[in-house]
C-alpha cells in the first residue's frame, strides 16, 4: 500500500473520538461538566493532567472536550 493510500485510509471519517473510546474518561468529563462545580473544558483538562499525570489515556486537550460537547446530540448531556 502506498503512503498516499494509507494516509487517505487513516483520514476516513467517522473516527472514534478519544472521550468516547475511553469510558472512564467519558464518565469523568461528564461528571465535571454537569456536577456541582460545572467546570469549563480548560478546568477539566487541567484537573485530568493533575489527577492522572502518568496516564495518557486520561489526558485530553481542552479543544478535544469542546469538540466532543459540540458533537453531542441535543439533550444528551
Amino acid at each position: 500500500m502506498s503512503a498516499h493510500a494509507a494516509a487517505f485510509e487513516d483520514a476516513r471519517r467517522p473516527q472514534v473520538r478519544k472521550i468516547d473510546a475511553k469510558p472512564a474518561l467519558r464518565d469523568r468529563v461528564i461528571a465535571e461538566l454537569i456536577g456541582d462545580g460545572k467546570c469549563s473544558p480548560e478546568q477539566i483538562a487541567g484537573r485530568l493532567r493533575r489527577d492522572f499525570p502518568d496516564d495518557l489515556d486520561m489526558n485530553v486537550h481542552h479543544e478535544t472536550v469542546y469538540r466532543w460537547i459540540y458533537l453531542q446530540p441535543r439533550g444528551e448531556l
